[in-house]
């Protein structure tokens, strides 16, 4: 197949480019010059990625002087530590000013990103979107070239659909970052999908309907699909580690309809593979934790699936436990040989993820049809579909 060598020769052409440039600190040096270059640095947008950039950038030793945000009731508040700012006094600094743009094109209808440009097409020094810099902050050369392209060939060779096919060679440039200058385009935009795990594409609801939830934070993914399925389904099980993001997912489900609240389960643990004792860091600003192999933190119970729910006839699991899908997914081997549930697991979390997921579903669970999908405009919200055959 010719896009099994494609995908190869793509790998081996931009891993050592992408290394050089992550090994050298080419982007905290980018950084460090626009901080040297220009009197002040801005982060526009002080949602979860303005706050995520702007925490690896202060990790980097590199100041940032404000935010600014389309909401003006933020303005005079602080994210951080470090103050939000109105437009019309960010507009008064432009000629001084490198501006980050950290917002996306995300929502049905949502230009976010587009409008932000055009209200800053009068400043001199704009990064226009975050796409890069969002690829680069998930980067990692864990695995070998020769293993990211061994895996590349595999999953081209058995995703099932064009659109999937051409969504993982334009998503491979962003798993190897090799320098930092800004996208003018976003490649990304076209592959959009708005409904994530319960697309038509690959999901199929019946009154039968059971769902693993890993990682229903405070209940987004339930919302959803009552949103789009009511009181239609069987069981419905939620598992979050995060102490409070589970204490917002209890209050959202006390506000459901008794018939669905009735089938609701929730799991204060987290998944993985196997029963332990773990421990995570809490960021509140997102609510997002993932597991650490150290004792430090905050303390969590981690589970498998097989122990769990070794009984319960599973139809679906939806996967987004920042990183540990993998060892979650070892951890649910029985469980998806005997139910055969369709799977939908996130692998943006790291270069290595990007590979080693979908490859290692195709090579255990061979009974399933493969496709990529992407639910946001830059690399997060990438999601492997199984559908069974």
């Amino acid at each position: 197949m010719p896009f099994k060598n494609a995908a190869r020769k793509a790998v081996e052409k931009l891993y050592p480019l992408g290394r050089n440039f992550f090994v050298s600190e080419g982007m905290r040096h980018y950084f460090d010059t626009k901080r040297n270059t220009y009197k002040y640095l801005c982060i526009y947008g002080a949602g979860v990625w303005g706050t995520t950039i702007c925490r690896w950038l202060m990790e980097q030793g590199i100041k940032v002087d404000f935010f600014c945000d389309t909401y003006k009731a933020k303005a005079g508040s602080f994210r951080l530590g470090i103050p939000v700012i109105s437009f019309d006094q960010l507009e008064l600094l432009k000629e001084d000013t490198y501006v980050i743009v950290s917002v996306t094109n995300k929502g049905v209808g949502q230009k976010h990103n587009e409008e932000i440009n055009r209200q800053l097409a009068s400043f001199p020094h704009v990064m226009p979107n975050l796409l890069k810099m969002n690829g680069f902050y998930t980067n990692d050369y864990n695995l070998t070239m020769e293993d990211c392209a061994a895996a590349a060939e595999k999953i081209m060779g058995a995703l099932e659909d064009t659109r999937s096919r051409e969504l993982f060679m334009e998503m491979l440039p962003y798993k190897f970052v090799k320098d930092a200058e800004p996208a003018k385009e976003n490649p990304l935009e076209k592959y959009y999908n708005p409904v994530q795990y319960f697309s038509e594409k690959y999901y199929s609801n019946s009154n039968h309907a059971v769902i693993v939830d890993c990682g229903a934070f405070k209940g987004d993914t339930l919302q959803e699909f009552v949103r789009l399925h009511g009181a239609q389904f069987k069981g419905y099980h939620c598992f979050e580690m995060d102490g409070q993001a589970f204490g917002e997912l209890e209050k959202n489900v006390g506000l459901l309809p008794e018939e669905i609240r009735g089938k609701v389960v929730l799991h204060k643990q987290g998944v993985f593979s196997g029963t332990r004792v773990a421990y995570y860091h809490a960021l509140t600003d997102t609510l997002g934790s993932s597991v650490l192999m150290e004792e430090a933190g905050l303390r969590t119970q981690l589970v498998s699936l097989d122990d769990v729910l070794p009984e319960e006839p599973v139809t679906m699991i939806n996967m987004d436990i920042e990183g540990s899908e993998l060892p979650a997914l070892r951890g649910a081997k029985r469980l998806i040989e005997r139910w055969h549930p369709m799977l939908a697991v996130s692998i943006y979390h790291s270069t290595e993820q990007f590979f080693s997921v979908p490859a290692y579903i195709i090579e255990r669970f061979p009974f399933y049809r493969f496709y990529l999908d992407l639910h946001t405009t830059i690399t997060d919200d990438c999601v492997f579909y199984a559908v069974p055959r």
